[in-house]
């Protein structure tokens, strides 16, 4: 072949696989309400790269009070979920038809209690919920009732400190030091 139909051939290699990708990409477009969650989760995201541990804790309200301003997300719209401990927000979906068949539910510190976790499953009995808490003697059959269990704890530290954590669950905990920028 010449380096002429070599080139064309190539051309139409790449056009084809332009096609291809452009038609897949297509067909997962996001829904409004998935649109809405990705705009606010970046929009958090971005006001957190780069801020130290303390002030994220200090700011957080006004970043997300911030990104619901600068978004298209209305957190008015979460539903509160009572507990004896506090209250849990949920976004539920705009179409109640829709339900959600990739919802996961992430449930950091379980703390000895799945009120919320249970309301939630009500509401959305399609998502998938997995709990994390290093009290595994605690937490661990109170959980597997509505989803999966880990025995890890989540811990955010500065280079070089310590994570404290109950001497009894030390050894199911998994300490990851990322220096802050």
């Amino acid at each position: 072949m010449e380096k002429r139909q070599w080139l064309a051939l190539a051309l139409l290699a790449v056009a084809v696989l332009l096609v291809i990708v452009l038609s897949m990409r297509s067909n997962t477009a996001l829904t409004m309400a998935e649109h809405k969650m990705h705009s606010h989760s970046w929009c958090i995201e971005q006001s957190l790269v780069g801020q130290p541990y303390l002030d994220i804790w200090t700011n957080l309200e006004k970043i997300v009070a911030s990104c619901e301003e600068w978004g298209a997300l209305n957190v008015s719209l979460f539903v509160p979920l009572e507990t004896s401990y506090g209250t849990k927000y949920h976004l539920l979906p705009e179409d109640p038809e829709d339900a959600f068949d990739n919802c996961m539910v992430l449930s950091i510190g379980v703390g000895g209690h799945i009120e919320a976790e249970l309301e939630l499953k009500k509401l959305q009995p399609k998502c998938r919920f997995i709990g994390v808490d290093p009290d595994a003697e605690r937490n661990e059959q109170l959980y597997t009732s509505i989803g999966q269990f880990y025995p890890y704890a989540v811990v955010g530290v500065k280079d070089g400190d310590d994570a404290m954590v109950d001497g009894r669950h030390a050894q199911r905990c998994r300490v990851r030091i990322k220096p802050e920028t």
